[in-house]
């Protein structure tokens, strides 16, 4: 729990701390806001996970990586309806309230999937106030792929091209959310390895197809990149979360590698990242990249594709991971024997020459018994020999 909460909350006050100097408003937030939700992906990716309690144990398998999702995408709208408000002035009329009412849209979906999350984690709520806010969720996450995509079109003066662009959009995005083990797997006989590869096909064609149209949006934008880098990781997290609802699988395969560079890894180079913009700014005036984002949002997509990848091929990952671990626990089983084993005969060897050495204590303590009787025997066959003949006799 150390490594989940603790170098995390570090950073985070580091940005915050960064924000203050340096004045970069978006990079700090959005820093900030990524390792104040980090916890909750590394929590889903823990070994230690079957440590906890049932209710903790469901609410982080199921909606630790959802509620990063939402949470995250809260402070995306938030801080791009920011962007949007600075460039109100380029909309007029219609675009401008049509902007307003789809923020609000987003907030509030947003708002209601956080309240059915805090629903299930206390567990203590009515039975019908769940269903209600679970309805709203679901929701949520069918609606929010295609608002975001309107918003960005938006928020960067690509208004026109948008709606055109989202009349063939829900239509990738509906197919996407199906359940795939019941749809292809019971109904149409798929093999997992057929729904699987289907699945990833088409959605790094959806992917493809969104990240090409975002590239067209952020083209006029000095910081591209970094609004770039965040929005593939905020697709990633979507991807990931379509995944576990396609399929209903929710159990990781523990790796303890995946968590290590999760925890210590990530957030050993983004602080080297840090320090070393700071030291530049400061010596040159300028830094390295010129935006943290572009560190911290990649490296933490690199993060969300491993487990993504052992979430997909987890049928085969499974039992490979298995086989080792079995493997690992008969080598240890056979050292353990093989020690047992050096130990038990060092303690015979031991044993025999304690025996041994006991044997000639034996014998030089029975010497001075025979020596002693032997000389009485000697001394009485003297007196015998010595004795007169009249004894003899007489006798």
């Amino acid at each position: 729990m150390f490594l989940v909460f603790c170098p995390n909350v570090l950073m985070f006050l580091a940005f915050v701390l960064w924000g203050v100097s340096e004045g970069s408003l978006f990079e700090s937030v959005f820093c900030c806001a990524l390792y104040f939700l980090r916890p909750l992906l590394l929590l889903w990716t823990a070994p230690y996970i079957n440590n906890f309690t049932d209710n903790i144990k469901t609410w982080v398998q199921v909606f630790s990586i959802r509620a990063e999702y939402i949470v995250f995408s809260a402070v995306f709208y938030s801080v791009l309806f920011k962007s949007a408000w600075d460039k109100s002035l380029n909309y007029a009329g219609f675009e401008g309230v049509m902007i307003i009412i789809l923020f609000v849209i987003v907030l509030l979906f947003t708002l209601c999937y956080i309240i059915y999350l805090l629903l299930r984690l206390i567990g203590k709520s009515s039975q019908r106030m769940i269903i209600i806010f679970r309805v709203l969720a679901n929701i949520s996450l069918d609606v929010l792929p295609s608002l975001q995509f309107i918003l960005i079109f938006f928020s960067f003066g690509s208004a026109k091209g948008g709606f055109i662009i989202v009349a063939v959009l829900p239509v990738f995005t509906t197919v996407t959310r199906y359940n795939w083990d019941v749809t292809c797997g019971e109904r149409m006989g798929c093999s997992p390895a057929v729904r699987r590869s289907v699945w990833l096909t088409l959605m790094m064609l959806v992917n493809a197809v969104m990240v090409y149209f975002y590239i067209t949006a952020l083209e006029n934008e000095k910081d591209r990149v970094g609004w770039m880098c965040m929005i593939v990781f905020l697709q990633s997290l979507w991807t990931l979360v379509n995944f576990t609802g396609s399929f209903q699988s929710f159990d990781l395969p523990s790796v303890v590698a995946v968590y290590v560079f999760g925890s210590v890894g990530v957030v050993l180079l983004n602080s080297v990242a840090l320090m070393t913009e700071l030291i530049l700014k400061t010596v040159n005036g300028e830094g390295a990249t010129g935006d943290m984002r572009i560190i911290v949002f990649s490296s933490e997509l690199l993060f969300i594709l491993i487990p993504m990848i052992l979430m997909v091929f987890k049928p085969w990952i499974t039992p490979c991971l298995q086989s080792c671990s079995k493997a690992m626990k008969s080598r240890r089983a056979a050292a353990a024997g093989s020690q047992n084993q050096e130990s038990q005969n060092a303690a015979a060897d031991s044993a025999t020459g304690s025996n041994q050495n006991q044997k000639p204590a034996e014998s030089h303590e029975m010497n001075p018994l025979l020596n002693t009787q032997n000389q009485e025997n000697i001394r009485s066959a003297g007196t015998e020999e010595t004795q007169p003949d009249s004894v003899v006799s007489q006798s």
